[in-house]
């Protein structure tokens, strides 16, 4: 189990695993239960 809080930075890999996908790396903003909220560089939700 891994546990994440506010302010935490995390990798997300992707849906796919085609030969150009790759890993997010993004900011937590809100971590409630399973939920996870979390902005990338781009300032995308």
């Amino acid at each position: 189990m891994v546990i994440v809080t506010r302010g935490d930075y995390i990798w997300i890999e992707p849906q796919t695993k085609r030969e150009f996908d790759v890993a997010i790396g993004a900011r937590v903003t809100s971590a409630e239960g399973r939920r996870i909220q979390v902005i990338d560089d781009d300032g995308k939700v």
